[in-house]
């Protein structure tokens, strides 16, 4: 269900470039620009449905048929533990963390993301690394990359 929410919104944000035509500055990479309509757009999304969404451990897990399916159940599993400790995050550390750690952006691109200067986005990034060490701390689960 979740993935079917995330492709509406991408629809959404590639008919708002054809349709609306939103300017675009050149500020900014194409890519930034591109990211911070997706991203405004999944804001108003989320502040219309305030739902929690509840996922199905088969979501979750999607366990491979390669040979050490051990070892991948257990990366699957930090996974799953760490998006679950995410969702405990305010909302602009779990922004902060996913657009610099998982989407790859610079520290510059984010805080134009987020419509924040270098400086704030490197505090933020620092706050929330904290949070997210002492919510991993709170289940036992210590993490060397924080």
């Amino acid at each position: 269900m979740i993935f079917f929410d995330a492709e509406e919104l991408m629809e959404e944000t590639f008919l708002r470039l054809a349709y609306k035509k939103p300017k675009y500055s050149g500020k900014s990479s194409f890519r930034t620009w591109l990211y911070a309509i997706a991203r405004n757009l999944a804001i108003d999304y989320l502040r219309k449905r305030k739902r929690a969404a509840a996922v199905s451990s088969e979501e979750m897990y999607d366990v491979p048929s390669e040979q050490n399916i051990e070892e991948d159940y257990l990366l699957e599993e930090r996974k799953a533990i760490i998006h679950k400790l995410m969702r405990k995050l305010k909302d602009e550390y779990r922004q902060v963390i996913c657009l610099i750690y998982i989407e790859g952006f610079s520290n510059s691109e984010t805080a134009q993301i987020m419509h924040k200067n270098n400086r704030q986005i490197t505090n933020l990034l620092y706050q929330a690394k904290k949070a997210l060490r002492s919510e991993l701390e709170k289940e036992g689960i210590t993490y060397a990359g924080l």
